[in-house]
């Protein structure tokens, strides 16, 4: 089940507000389940270089927890017209092939991976995960040139 909503009218349930205040207002900002996500689609960039970006930000790419969370960010990311075909999400096996892993250490404890995936023919270079508009996580190499995609920035809610 995934949320869909006419552009423009789907609701967070959270105030942006709460986000931090050095953080776009104007841009798709969105707060959901005491967490604030930043989808970033003006500037695509390489795994390694969004990540990097988040980090400078003070905050993540997106750890997506649950279904609920997955179900939310790809609701919100129908009604955006300039996301591409997927966005970055912070999960990685760069590490050990085949151990998936947040970005902030955890391991991948339940996934959305599409058919076939991770892997295929080049699956020992893919190792980042790309969530597409679907919802299902496909592996692609982390820091190709020609693989610039939208990200979601995680952000901790001030208190």
């Amino acid at each position: 089940m995934f949320i869909t909503a006419p552009k423009g009218q789907l609701s967070s349930g959270s105030d942006v507000t709460k986000c931090p205040p050095h953080l776009n207002r104007g841009g798709n900002l969105i707060a959901f389940h005491n967490t604030c996500y930043d989808v970033v689609t003006y500037d695509p960039l390489t795994w390694e270089d969004a990540r990097v970006r988040c980090q400078t930000n003070g905050g993540r790419l997106v750890e997506i927890a649950g279904i609920t969370t997955l179900s939310f960010l790809t609701g919100y990311l129908s009604t955006l017209d300039n996301v591409g075909t997927g966005v970055w999400i912070g999960l990685d096996d760069k590490d050990q092939e085949g151990l998936w892993r947040w970005d902030s250490g955890p391991p991948l404890k339940s996934s959305h991976w599409g058919p076939e995936q991770p892997g295929g023919f080049t699956g020992w270079l893919d190792d980042c995960a790309l969530m597409k508009l679907d919802g299902f996580w496909y592996d692609y190499q982390c820091d190709v040139f020609y693989q610039h995609f939208s990200y979601i920035c995680q952000y901790d809610m001030l208190k």
